[in-house]
């Protein structure tokens, strides 16, 4: 299983909280996810056969809309 590396925070008024970010951080799109891989690539690869869309770098967008970004974990 793949670890969240950092999630957004729900909120329950979206219009509010959209308004805030986009205010405080100068941003104008919703939730992002960060997931952790061990192969970028292959798991990049698997996503977009599924019928993900590429945004930019390692950053999809599934078929409901939701923004993700794949990370490759480090090695230590």
């Amino acid at each position: 299983m793949d670890p969240i590396l950092n999630a957004e925070i729900p909120a329950s008024d979206l219009a509010r909280a959209i308004a805030l970010y986009q205010q405080w951080l100068r941003v104008n799109q919703g939730v992002r996810i960060y997931l952790g891989v061990d192969n970028l690539e292959t798991r990049l690869a698997r996503a977009l056969e599924a019928d993900a869309e590429l945004r930019f770098g390692a950053e999809i967008r599934d078929s409901e809309g939701n923004r993700i970004a794949l990370q490759a974990r480090a090695v230590l």
